[in-house]
């Protein structure tokens, strides 16, 4: 996953979404957040070449609203939407900015600019 997936998380809720000691203590974190990928998807991940295995028990993630009780249901839905491992049902780089959320923020600094 890409680091400004993490990273809008992270100014959100102010701590580190990951913060593993390896590689794969991060993935199991990923993991006991938002589940553990299907076999098809890690299978599908394998073609990238990483060094480390796929062999990861299947796990049922917590989801992203215990780590960030305060946040609205807009913000919730956009940081699920970016941190989707199926890079098929994963939005694009774009995407993004056309979520509620996003027009919520536009439309605030566009108030904001005719003050």
């Amino acid at each position: 996953m890409r680091v400004e997936r993490f990273f809008f998380f992270e100014i959100t809720g102010f701590f580190l979404l990951f913060p593993g000691n390896s590689e794969l203590h991060q993935i199991h974190k990923i993991h006991n957040m938002i589940d553990t990928p299907p076999f098809e998807v890690l299978n599908k991940l394998k073609r990238f070449g990483t060094h480390i295995g796929f062999e990861f028990s299947q796990k049922r993630g917590s989801g992203i609203a215990e780590l960030l009780p305060n946040a609205s249901p807009e913000v919730l839905d956009l940081l699920t939407n970016r941190l989707t491992y199926d890079e098929e049902h994963r939005e694009t780089a774009h995407e993004p900015l056309r979520h509620p959320y996003c027009k919520t923020l536009r439309e605030k600094a566009q108030k904001a600019r005719r003050l």
